[in-house]
């Protein structure tokens, strides 16, 4: 049996200046099963808005794939799309806008995959942070900056991941190596209902396992005192963390622009890292997240 087909008539002095001037031409609408009558013209494509999240549509020609999109900023592809995290783009690296299944839209950094949380290398942001900001985020995606508790919590919702840290010294300290990571296969962040918990755990890399301590820990700023110590960590060590009493890791605490740290463990602190103790700061730290 031929296909079921419907005769759109394509009138040149309606919204139709993509149209071939000419009468003669019959244009053709394929209308599938159960659908409803009239079927809508496609003789400007569009009219059916196939540019996504505010992106400008072209018609370039008569058929329902003539068309382009001009996307706004952080939104990509021929009908500018948003992506649930840094997967949807394994080969990309630079800032996307994530669009999570439970409704969230914000900006992430991403670098072959993986999804950055955090990223410092140059103590150009303030990391010594209230409860409401580090639910939200802070910095410049481009450059330091935090993603925020509820977009992280909302990407980890979505699906398993594992997590990774990237750990980058001071060349004059000499440390080897001069860069290493630690990744773990198991990672997930509670909601704000349990203040962001922690849960990880299978450690592999070349830092040293400096987050097992944390493990089941609650997240801690300097006016949110989650902690089980019996003063206040983030205060104690001029950071915020999954602190239990206290830390092993500090890596949202006091930047320094070089290798030493001038007071016990309030720096960007990785001490199972070779080498390395509470007296060391790091000079570069990051933390990313990338699809199991």
């Amino acid at each position: 049996m031929m296909s079921q087909c419907e005769l759109v008539y394509c009138s040149l002095d309606v919204n139709n200046s993509a149209l071939v001037q000419d009468t003669t031409m019959t244009y053709y609408e394929q209308i599938p099963e159960g659908a409803t009558y009239p079927a809508t013209p496609l003789c400007n494509t569009c009219v059916h808005a196939p540019c996504k999240n505010g992106g400008t549509c072209t018609v370039t020609g008569p058929f329902p794939s003539n068309y382009t999109c001009q996307c706004m900023q952080g939104y990509f592809g021929a009908t500018c799309d948003s992506y649930e995290d840094c997967g949807d783009v394994p080969l990309q690296t630079g800032v996307r806008t994530i669009a999570t299944t439970d409704g969230r839209t914000f900006e992430a950094y991403c670098d072959q995959g993986w999804t950055y949380v955090f990223n410092r290398f140059d103590g150009s942001v303030d990391f010594y942070r209230s409860w409401i900001e580090y639910q939200q985020g802070f910095g410049d995606v481009n450059l330091e900056h935090f993603i925020g508790l509820d977009n992280l919590v909302s990407i980890l919702n979505q699906r398993s991941y594992k997590v990774r840290f990237d750990l980058v010294t001071w060349p004059s300290s000499n440390l080897n190596p001069a860069s290493g990571s630690a990744e773990y296969s198991t990672f997930n962040i509670a909601d704000e209902s349990d203040k962001y918990r922690i849960n990880i755990g299978g450690y592999s890399g070349t830092a040293g396992d400096a987050m097992t301590h944390q493990n089941g820990y609650q997240f801690t700023t300097y006016d949110q005192d989650n902690d089980v110590y019996g003063s206040n960590c983030a205060v104690l060590y001029k950071g915020a963390w999954w602190y239990a009493a206290c830390h092993s890791s500090n890596l949202f605490g006091r930047y320094e622009h070089g290798p030493t740290c001038t007071l016990f463990a309030e720096c960007v602190d990785w001490d199972r890292y070779p080498g390395a103790n509470h007296y060391y700061s790091f000079k570069g730290a990051a933390m990313k997240i990338h699809r199991i």
